[in-house]
């Protein structure tokens, strides 16, 4: 159980931060989506939802795909920034180099996180906004 204050127990609090960390690795790296509550004021029916994919062109490098295909990538981690540049969720695309992520209504960048490719998305309420993250070869 994670209570008491870091100052009074230490070794606790150390193991309840090492707990938490270790959780939020394990959700990333299955593909779950970490997100934040939603904005104050906004019943969680009112969010939308991204989803995407994570995909390498053709070219020479073994990862990339051949004769024109694009391949899925996956393990990256994606983030959506707001229009404030507050990240406020967070995904690892899966083996077919999918992700989601559940938002608030508004407009959001998002960024595969090792080749810093980017897109610019707006999420409305309800609604699914899909969005593809293609990766160059030369990454």
């Amino acid at each position: 159980m994670c209570s008491g204050t870091a100052a009074v127990r230490p070794i606790q609090g150390a193991r309840c931060l090492l707990a938490t960390a270790l959780s939020v690795l394990v959700l990333s790296a299955c593909g779950t989506t970490i997100s934040s509550a939603p904005a104050s004021g906004s019943p969680a029916e009112s969010q939308g939802s991204i989803s995407g994919q994570v995909m390498r062109g053709p070219g020479p490098d073994p990862r990339s795909g051949g004769a024109g295909d694009l391949v899925p990538v996956p393990g990256d981690p994606v983030t959506a920034q707001n229009a404030e540049g507050v990240i406020v969720a967070n995904a690892v695309s899966s083996r077919d180099g999918s992700f989601a992520m559940d938002v608030a209504p508004g407009v959001y960048t998002i960024t595969e996180s090792i080749c810093a490719v980017k897109a610019h998305v707006e999420v409305r309420s309800l609604a699914t906004t899909p969005v593809k993250l293609t990766i160059p070869n030369s990454c």
